[in-house]
Order: structure tokens, then C-alpha cells, then sequence
């Protein structure tokens, strides 16, 4: 199934949002008016998940300004169960029929986020980072380092040796973990598999 509208549905919700960098590819009309949010977005929504993966999506909601999120949204900010329905029921609506603030909270408290296509492997906010900052202040090239990793690297240079005490990256990253998932090749997915994963013979 061809993926739509994923990335545009995070910038229609708030006009600062920031687009996330995965383009994905548009059907043609008649395709999108037959077709259901969990038929277009199949890859990305979360159908059945875990206690603890609701549990998340519901501390993100609770934490959602009210005129950001559609008026059933806000009656469910203290319900993992009653989001998880919700999420369920948007799973069936037409895409076509719903509005760009409707897509944007189904993008954003339905679907993976970036932590669930990792299990556990990445770092964690109370694990050691000293070693993920050796590893990205050691590229001396620029070659394949986005302008997130490469402001970061500057950061981190900066601070004081040693150690470095700049916490550019791990509030970058465990800033990232909770994003919405857009797919293998979204840059902030690239950069965390690689810069926020677990160093091998550290804690998490």
C-alpha cells in the first residue's frame, strides 16, 4: 500500500511544526476517496500495541494543548483504553473525509513512534552518553551528516574535555524517541539508529 500524508498531517495540525523530512508519495484522487486512514497509513498506525505503548501515546495526549486536538481527543487525555478506541475508529474513517486537524492527531497519538522500532536498543535519558558523543565528535567529515548531527557535533566540540558535558544529543534524541514513525528513510530515524543507539559494553 502506498503510503500518503503522513509527514504534511504533522505540519497541518500546528503551522510551526516542522516538516519531518519524509515525502511520501500521492495516490491519485479516486484511490484516496475509496481508501481508509488504516489503508493508507497502514505501515505506520499502531493496531493492537502494548499496555506500555498506550500508556505513552496517552502521557503525550494529556500533555496536548486543547485547540490543537479535535473535541473527542479531549475528553480522553486520562483514558489509554478510550484513546486506544478512538485510535481504532479513526483506523475505519474515510481518508478523504477527514480534515487536516483530525489526520494530525491520528499522526500523532496513533501511529509507532520512533522508540518502537528499536526495542530498547536505544539510550536511554538516565544511560550514559559519553561514549555517543565520542562517537559523533570523532567524524572529522561532514559526508553524510545532517544539519541536526552536524550542529549537535559543533555543540559538543565546544564543551568542556573531559568529559564533554553538552547534552545537545541526548536531548535530541530522547526528544526524538516519542515522534511520530515516517518510515526507514526519515532523516530523524536515520539519525537515531546511528547516533542515539547503545554503545556496545555500555549502560543503557
Amino acid at each position: 500500500m502506498v503510503k500518503v500524508g503522513m509527514a504534511a498531517a504533522g505540519a497541518a495540525g500546528t503551522m510551526t511544526t516542522a516538516y519531518l523530512g519524509y515525502v511520501l508519495t500521492n495516490k491519485l484522487p479516486k484511490a484516496i476517496k475509496e481508501s481508509t486512514i488504516g489503508e493508507e497509513w497502514s505501515e505506520f498506525l499502531l493496531v493492537n500495541g502494548t499496555e506500555e505503548q498506550w500508556s505513552l501515546r496517552k502521557t503525550k495526549l494529556s500533555q496536548g494543548r486543547d485547540e490543537a486536538l479535535i473535541p473527542e481527543l479531549r475528553k480522553l487525555k486520562a483514558s489509554s483504553e478510550g484513546l486506544k478506541g478512538w485510535c481504532s475508529e479513526a483506523a475505519k474513517k474515510t481518508y478523504s473525509d477527514a480534515g487536516s486537524l483530525y489526520l494530525s492527531n491520528v499522526r500523532s497519538y496513533c501511529t509507532f513512534f520512533v522508540r518502537d522500532k528499536f526495542e530498547g536498543k536505544y539510550i536511554e535519558s538516565s544511560g550514559s552518553w559519553e561514549e555517543a558523543n565520542k562517537r559523533l565528535t570523532n567524524l572529522d567529515s561532514d559526508e553524510g551528516l545532517s544539519s541536526e548531527m552536524k550542529g549537535i557535533r559543533d555543540e559538543l566540540k565546544k564543551a568542556t574535555q573531559p568529559p564533554k558535558t553538552s547534552e545537545d544529543l541526548k536531548n535530541w534524541c530522547t526528544s526524538s524517541y516519542d515522534k511520530p514513525y515516517l518510515g526507514e528513510y526519515d532523516s530523524t530515524f536515520k539519525d537515531v539508529k546511528v547516533y542515539c543507539a547503545r554503545v556496545e559494553g555500555t549502560s543503557g
